[in-house]
């Protein structure tokens, strides 16, 4: 992920995913390049960082008290003893104290790396006093040092910048006090400075890659979530397509009323409703008047037009459980559940009078339409299907045809 990697990565079937921000990881610290990937991670392992460096704050601030031990077994009860202790235990209150806020408001990267930089030089300044107070040798404070500096790379989280200059500040500081106040250690200081930078050396390139790791776990894992949103946008959009080819299949395009071969699906179970409560069940055929004649005279289109506006009738009538459909042409079926023959009679005058009442303007000319329609009705448990009911609809609606057109005609 180093050099110029572009943030882009292949999918499962080979399709390209972006990703929001660029990808590409500096040589040198094992960071994101770019800022906006780094805040992007920072929030990703934020809670774990957190937690990791309020372990680190609880373990270390009793683990470094615990050398006041050894500083009485070195000192005794003497004035530099209490001094020492005091030091120690500044550290651990910071420590508990820090770690303890950190518990009750949550701080996240970066703010947290700042808290860690502050931690770094809040130890690393208090063991750099006690080295001059405590009278100890060089011998002996040189090894805490390095355990400081292992630990401050791999158990605190925290930036590679921050924690180098957490490093030169012990160094520097380090070697200031050892010139002014133990000359005779001087020619210890070389070696010892050979020993630290070879550790730090070390600590940095297991950093790097450990920081590398981390940040390509970061990337497979915003990738996995692209892939699994691409995913579900493509599952959904499926099952769109496959919604609406079904509405497609079940609607008639022109008028968006169900089609034939979905008004008898829904026909059929009103039908199967009906004989098992042993409740009548009717059904109205409407067909417009002199629709062949609107078509020659004016044109398609405008039969087009008055057919949808006969749908849009029919569902202003329409009652929540009718089931209505356009069975081809200018025929429409309507079956009405729970409705007897005197209902559904009503209920096709309704509807013939909210046909007649419709205008349909066309240019130089508005048409005024009327429609015919044959009601049907079965008794309450009489055993008769769909086809029969219509047939016997159709056979009314052709009487009404015959009586003079503008009608509505009942089942003999």
């Amino acid at each position: 992920m180093n050099g110029h990697d572009n943030g882009m990565t292949a999918g499962g079937n080979g399709t390209a995913v972006a990703m929001p921000y660029a990808v590409e990881l500096s040589r040198w610290s094992g960071e994101f390049v770019d800022p906006a990937a780094e805040d992007a991670f920072g929030e990703h392992v934020g809670d774990a960082d957190r937690r990791n460096f309020v372990i680190a704050l609880f373990v270390t601030g009793p683990l470094y008290f615990s050398f006041v031990i050894s500083d009485y077994l070195l000192l005794g009860f003497e004035a530099l003893f209490w001094v020492n202790a005091v030091l120690r235990l500044l550290v651990l209150v910071f420590c508990w104290g820090l770690g303890y806020a950190l518990l009750r408001r949550p701080i996240m990267p970066p703010r947290l790396y700042r808290l860690s930089l502050l931690f770094f030089f809040v130890v690393l300044g208090n063991a750099l006093v006690l080295y001059p107070v405590s009278q100890r040798e060089f011998l002996e404070i040189y090894p805490g040092l390095l355990v400081m500096l292992v630990g401050a790379f791999f158990f605190v989280p925290s930036r590679l910048a921050d924690r180098l200059l957490a490093t030169v500040f012990a160094l520097v500081g380090l070697g200031i006090e050892t010139l002014l106040f133990f000359p005779p250690e001087r020619q210890q200081l070389p070696l010892a400075i050979l020993f630290f930078v070879v550790t730090l050396v070390f600590c940095v390139v297991t950093s790097v890659q450990h920081a590398r790791l981390r940040r390509f776990s970061f990337i497979d894992s915003v990738h996995s979530r692209h892939l699994t949103t691409l995913l579900q946008q493509e599952v959904s959009l499926r099952r769109q397509l496959e919604d609406a080819a079904r509405q497609q299949a079940r609607t008639d395009e022109l008028t968006g009323l169900p089609n034939r071969r979905r008004f008898f699906e829904l026909a059929e179970r009103e039908m199967v409703r009906a004989q098992r409560y042993s409740s009548p069940l009717a059904v109205v055929m409407l067909d417009l008047d002199h629709f062949k004649e609107i078509n020659d005279n004016y044109g398609h289109a405008a039969g087009d037009q008055v057919l949808r506006a006969v749908g849009d009738c029919c569902r202003d009538v329409l009652r929540t459980n009718d089931v209505i459909g356009r069975l081809g042409g200018e025929e429409f079926a309507i079956l009405l559940p729970a409705t007897a023959m005197d209902g559904a009679r009503l209920f096709a005058e309704r509807l013939r009078e909210a046909v007649y009442e419709c205008r349909i303007g066309l240019p130089g000319t508005e048409l005024r339409l009327t429609a015919t329609l044959g009601v049907a009705a079965c008794a309450p448990g009489e055993v008769v299907t769909v086809d029969e009911l219509l047939a016997r609809a159709d056979a009314a609606l052709y009487r009404g045809k015959a009586a003079g057109r503008n009608r509505v005609e009942g089942q003999s």
